[in-house]
């Protein structure tokens, strides 16, 4: 921490440094410095708020045969193809200057890398923009500019160095600019660089600078923030000599050297903050007099010293007294330096000691003439008693006595008491006890109460912490006495779901919420007290023996299905106008409520010598708008409608194909008319007579197998699933479950295969098949 106090300066040491003039000549300069200005001053200069940014930056000019651009600038080439802007021949009106990257000559190009000495010195320059490829700016290159009140650097500047006098002005003839961002790139910045730059307020020095050169910033009375970079090592003679608006300067442990006058003349500087210890204050400053006639408060890591300024008949000698202020570091035995920056320590401050908790002793140096009543120290746990001058504490420092040599006083500390308490929930609390500071408290050992078991001494309320009682004593302690109430055990009871785990719960505690459970086909009621359901358990009652707690469920009311099933046989089938049908065999698919189907009847899925006669509903039944459709159009080839909310199956029925245009001879499938008409008239009858019978005489829950798969299955769910004698052989089958029904339906002889590996599961079946091989499964014989 740093503490900071305001510099007490003697007014009658400004005549020393000062230069006096009779009132007749101080008018006189002053006039002749108007006139001065006024007869040099171009129209363009008046423009106090000149702010060119370089925002209309051109980055390559044309030179002629003189070797200048536009502008005027003229460029020295070089046979690497770099130039150096040269001179100015001061023709530009508003005095904006805009350095190119690239300058053209003879179609070559050069790259701008340089500002040349005494380039713009003297000139009408109002604004100056530098682009990144200068790399250089030399000597005196803009010296007596006294109308440049703007310089920018492109944002990526690579300016390496800033020459000698590089900005340099004089009282009258100075630039005009507040503020120079000059770039973080720069390593060099010559001696007076920015010399009188009388208006400039603040300036951030590059991170990359190691040396502040001689007289840098001297005579920049305006000058007020300065920012020093951790790169820092060396602040030469003079560098901010005269900067007397410079109040508080803050230096970087980085420093190595700071040589004489650096902040001479600056007449209201404050405060010197560096951030290192007093002992390498002094081995920076040697024995330099870096502070001149200033007398600003020094603060260090350290130490905190007020410089005081001896008055002396001596020109540019400027004698000073050294007031220590304030002691910061964390020294126990402290030896008071006897001088700082070459000036002797001569009086230690009332407050030089005070809220420090770690001094026990302290050296006083033979310079030091005058100790105020010293504050006394504040030290955790003790009462301070007072400053002797013994190490036994026998004797009072007389803070009157004259000091005449080395001398160290000592504080006496008396220890303080504390108290440390017991505090129990169960039981008697032990006898408080009465600790001096860092002594130790004494164990009043173990606690007995019924119904719980003593856990122990601890040192924070939630007995999270055992108390040491060999810890030193360092204020006011509690200690709390931990009990472990009996468990008991809290189990969960349900018929649906998993339990939630069992918990064990203090006597006297309460059950943690289990949450609430979940089971498909059931609705979660709540937590019970009892298998009956009657009284809700609750979760804030103390727990005083094994409790069980019961779920209770409510059952669910069935949930319709979401889509349904929808089985097509000898058909192409449409829904939402998206072909679906399957590439063999019946189309079976699940559909949403209202989706829309179209269905056209296939030739190819009718049996051989058949063609599509009309569409029967095998299973299911269409919404009312669609069945009343269904009446006029079942024999229509192609019909639609909107899936109902229950399975349907559908299949386009055949009849025998009849030949037209030959009187004598009728062929279907290779036979004769009368033959085709015969098998047309058992066809109609076989279809009439399947559907009677499937409707009277079949289960209502009966599906029409269509495939061999399917025949297979129903056959062996019907017969209970009996497993087959032999591990199931078709390769053409992938089911389990199918592949199993064919097996066994095989060694039953119920159906038989196409080849020794192969079921052809795909093929389809008669209804008067499937129905006969039911009726022999379920001992119904034909």
């Amino acid at each position: 921490m740093r503490f900071h106090f305001s510099c007490t300066r003697n007014p009658h040491t400004e005549r020393e440094v000062y230069t006096m003039r009779t009132p007749r000549l101080r008018l006189l300069s002053a006039l002749l410095a108007v006139a001065l200005f006024f007869t040099l001053l171009p129209v363009s200069a008046l423009a106090e708020g000149s702010t060119h940014t370089g925002t209309n930056h051109t980055s390559s000019r044309s030179l002629d045969e003189n070797s200048k651009d536009d502008q005027g600038l003229t460029y020295t080439l070089n046979a690497d193809h770099t130039a150096t802007v040269a001179n100015y021949d001061n023709h530009t009106p508003d005095g904006v200057i805009d350095i190119p990257d690239t300058v053209t000559k003879d179609n070559i190009d050069y790259t701008v890398t340089a500002i040349g000495n005494n380039a713009f010195e003297s000139l009408n320059v109002s604004s100056v923009f530098i682009p990144a490829t200068v790399t250089s700016i030399g000597p005196f290159a803009f010296r007596f500019c006294k109308f440049l009140a703007t310089v920018t650097f492109a944002e990526d500047s690579q300016l390496k160095s800033i020459g000698l006098g590089a900005f340099y002005g004089t009282e009258q003839a100075y630039p005009r600019f507040k503020e120079i961002k000059i770039p973080d790139s720069v390593e060099t910045i010559g001696n007076a660089a920015f010399r009188y730059c009388q208006n400039l307020e603040r300036i951030a020095l590059p991170s990359a600078l190691q040396t502040l050169s001689n007289v840098t910033f001297y005579g920049c009375t305006a000058l007020s923030e300065v920012t020093f970079p951790a790169s820092l090592e060396t602040i030469q003679v003079g560098a901010f000599g005269y900067c007397r608006n410079l109040s508080e300067v803050e230096l970087p442990a980085s420093l190595k050297t700071i040589q004489s006058y650096v902040f001479g003349g600056c007449s209201d500087l404050k405060t010197v903050s560096y951030d290192g210890s007093l002992e390498q204050w002094n081995h920076i400053t040697a024995n330099n007099d870096v502070l001149g006639y200033s007398c600003p408060s020094l603060v260090t890591d350290d130490y905190t010293a007020q410089f005081i300024l001896v008055e002396n008949d001596l020109p540019d000698h400027f004698p000073k007294t050294v007031t220590i202020t304030k002691y910061t570091g964390t020294e126990s035995t402290v030896i008071l330096p006897s001088t700082i920056s070459s000036w002797p320590v001569t009086k230690i401050g009332e407050a030089a000691f005070q809220d420090n908790t770690t001094i026990t002793s302290v050296t006083i140096p033979a310079s030091v003439t005058e100790i105020g009543k010293l504050t006394a120290p504040t030290v955790e746990g003790y009462t301070f008693d007072g400053w002797y001058a013994d190490a036994a504490h026998t004797t009072e420092f007389d803070f009157s006595t004259p000091i005449t040599g080395d001398t160290t006083i000592y504080a006496k500390w008396t220890a303080n008491d504390y108290y440390v308490s017991f505090f129990t929930e169960h039981g008697d609390p032990p006898t408080s006890q009465n600790v001096k500071y860092n002594g130790t408290a004494t164990d009043p050992g173990k606690l007995s109460e019924e119904g719980y078991t003593f856990g122990g001494w601890y040192a924070d309320e939630n007995r999270t912490i055992e108390f040491d009682f060999t810890q030193p004593i360092k204020s006011n302690t509690p200690v709390y006495a931990k009990w472990t109430a009996k468990d008991y055990e809290v189990s969960f009871v349900t018929e649906h779901s998993d339990a939630p785990t069992s918990q064990n719960v203090p006597y006297n505690g309460t059950a943690t919420y289990p949450g609430e459970l979940t089971a498909d086909g059931y609705t979660f009621i709540g937590w019970y007290t009892d298998d009956t359901y009657d009284t809700k358990f609750d979760f804030t009652k103390p727990i005083t023996g094994d409790t069980k707690v019961y779920a209770k469920w409510e059952k669910n009311a069935p949930v319709l299905p979401d889509t349904y099933a929808l089985n097509v046989s000898g058909a192409f089938v449409y829904v939402d106008g998206v072909d679906v049908t399957a590439p063999a065999g019946d189309t079976t698919l699940q559909l949403e409520k209202d989706a829309s189907v179209r269905l056209v009847a296939d030739p190819d899925r009718m049996p051989s010598g058949m063609v599509f006669d009309r569409w029967t509903i095998l299973n299911g039944a269409l919404n009312a708008d669609d069945a009343e459709k269904f009446e006029t159009g079942r024999t229509l080839e192609e019909f639609a409608f909107t899936m109902p909310a229950e399975p349907l199956s559908i299949e386009a029925t055949p009849r025998m194909q009849e030949e037209e245009g030959s009187d004598t001879v009728s062929v279907i499938a290779g036979v004769t008319l009368g033959t085709a008409a015969t098998a047309l008239v058992a066809w109609q009858a076989y279809d009439l007579g399947m559907s009677l019978y499937q409707e009277h005489w079949l289960p209502a829950d009966f599906v029409m197998p269509k495939t061999r798969a399917e025949l297979a299955l129903l056959l062996w769910n019907t017969a209970g699933r009996p497993a087959p004698a032999a591990q199931p052989a078709f390769t053409d089958i992938t089911d389990p479950d199918t592949a199993q029904a064919a097996q066994w339906a095989v060694e039953t002889g119920l159906m038989t295969p196409k080849s020794a590996d192969r079921f052809k599961p795909e093929k389809s079946v008669t209804r008067w098949k499937a129905v006969r091989s039911w009726k022999r499964v379920t001992n119904q014989n034909t």
